[in-house]
């Protein structure tokens, strides 16, 4: 009888393996598609498509082909709300944003004011790293700008609500909600270490050589010479309209602000913004019009450890040397990419953090267009989200199922809460600790995964949604160890071999 029971299971695996199957297939690029114009109409196809299938309300597209270019919005800019995105829209875009400060300091560098290879500390006024095992005076500015400089504090996250009187030097002390010190965690130059800390050392860099608040540095400097007029490091108002960031199962987020850690990753922008800039980074006019020598452009884009420059992403795809960033932060997904020396680029701003998902599907078409190449990342995002629909589907049918076994073996007397107290003491002390420490277990599993206890926002945004079924399965098998831990079967008799 229990192997009949147990065929049952071979449905939910079947389905499970036909849903991760389809998700390995990838979005094939139609070979007719040639031209600028032919991908344009593409995207116009696909995009909704991709919009549907990963639960993001909407996301603009953004493509640059030497003097071409194409612009296209799809979706709304919240979920429910019939107001579509357009190119004034605004969006979040995370790390991107250094990419604009690393910008800033090189303009510094253009001028003279600094060096890239100047020791930091011989440029800041207000703040020091604070002593430690490492030598900070050996902490140069390409260190920060690479994420080479041994600096702790990967990311920023944002929060409901900060102060309007937090300085930059707040931020480096850890005096605001959530966020540690920045100090040294490892030897300067010793390795990459993706650090917004790092970018915060230089935001306060830019502010004591510039004389002036990071954020009017940028816009006067970087973002009106480049025309773009509706971006800055806050959602601030009177800058285009707001959108709304959504988790990846599609529901709204409220805003999250970012106080004042700007450079690491607080960057508010439009698609038209994104389009004037990587049309300038793609045909190489950013150092003309930031007044940058030319060997300081080239300095730029070379790569230094790993495949990461200073504010850019460097990689290399049949032989394009291909530069950008991408980000993430609460509702928003974002990213651009460019082939400067071939006057191509793209970029992608979604307002749902399913983009972790559509932005790779995108910038493996991109690139197999321009490059007959693949991102390799874009494939391991597929696999990692197939095992996920997977386990989803198959751990809770297989954890129901046990459940549904065990109250059969309650009801039909085969085992009994009572057979616990027949129990030897020892015997009977091991499975009461067996039954406290898989309670733990369980309600800890429950706790971290399904509510923000431990990591605030975890649940309602970065959790792909599928995953929730994955944690359901186990807290199931877990449920399950504990029922039988103190409903053990019948048929044990004191002193016999305790079986669950």
């Amino acid at each position: 009888m229990r192997k009949r029971w147990y065929l049952l299971l071979v449905l939910p695996a079947a389905v499970a393996l036909l849903v991760s199957q389809r998700e390995l297939r990838d979005t094939k690029l139609p070979a007719t598609v040639r031209s600028t114009e032919q991908f344009a109409a593409f995207l116009d196809t696909l995009a909704p498509q991709l919009l549907l299938r990963y639960r993001v309300p909407g996301v603009c597209v953004g493509l640059v082909e030497g003097d071409l270019d194409h612009r296209g919005c799809y979706g709304k800019a919240r979920s429910g709300d019939g107001r579509p995105l357009d190119g004034r829209s605004r969006f979040g875009v995370a790390s991107v944003s250094k990419t604009f400060a690393a910008m800033s300091v090189l303009t510094l560098a253009a001028r003279g004011s600094v060096g890239l290879d100047d020791p930091i500390e011989r440029h800041l006024d207000s703040w020091r790293f604070p002593d430690g095992r490492y030598q900070a005076s050996t902490v140069t500015i390409r260190q920060l700008l690479t994420h080479t400089a041994g600096v702790g504090v990967a990311s920023y996250g944002g929060a409901l609500s900060t102060s309007r009187a937090e300085t930059t030097r707040d931020v480096l002390e850890g005096r605001t909600t959530g966020r540690e010190p920045v100090r040294l965690i490892a030897p300067p130059g010793s390795g990459f270490r993706y650090s917004g800390g790092g970018y915060m050392v230089l935001q306060l860099l830019v502010e004591d050589v510039a004389g002036m608040p990071f954020e009017r540095f940028v816009t006067e400097n970087i973002f009106r010479p480049l025309a773009m007029r509706d971006t800055s490091f806050s959602w601030g108002p009177g800058r285009g309209t707001d959108t709304t960031g959504h988790d990846v199962a599609g529901r709204r987020l409220p805003t999250y602000e970012y106080g004042a850690a700007m450079a690491p990753g607080s960057m508010v922008t439009t698609a038209d913004d994104m389009l004037r800039f990587v049309s300038a980074f793609a045909n190489a006019r950013v150092a003309r019009v930031l007044q940058w020598p030319e060997p300081l452009w080239n300095d730029y884009i070379a790569p230094a450890q790993g495949r990461y420059g200073m504010g850019l992403t460097i990689a290399d795809a049949n032989g394009h040397l291909v530069l950008g960033h991408a980000g993430t932060t609460m509702g928003y997904d974002a990213g651009f990419t460019a082939l400067p020396g071939e006057g191509t680029g793209w970029f992608v701003l979604a307002n749902g953090n399913g983009g972790v998902f559509l932005k790779p599907e995108l910038d493996r078409l991109f690139l197999e267009w321009k490059t007959q190449s693949n991102d390799p990342r874009h494939g391991v995002v597929k696999v990692l989200r197939a095992i996920v629909l997977f386990l989803a589907i198959v751990l809770p049918a297989v954890g129901g199922f046990l459940l549904v076994s065990l109250g059969f073996a309650w009801a039909a007397g085969r085992r009994s809460f009572a057979a616990v107290r027949g129990s030897r003491a020892f015997a009977k002390a091991l499975r009461t600790l067996r039954a406290v420490l898989v309670s733990a277990v369980l309600v800890f599993w429950l706790v971290f995964f399904h509510t923000d206890a431990f990591y605030p926002a975890f649940t309602t945004a970065w959790m792909p949604y599928a995953f929730r079924y994955v944690t359901l399965g186990v807290a199931l098998f877990l449920l399950r160890g504990v029922l039988s831990s103190i409903a053990p079967r019948v048929s044990e008799t004191e002193g016999s071999r305790l079986k669950v």
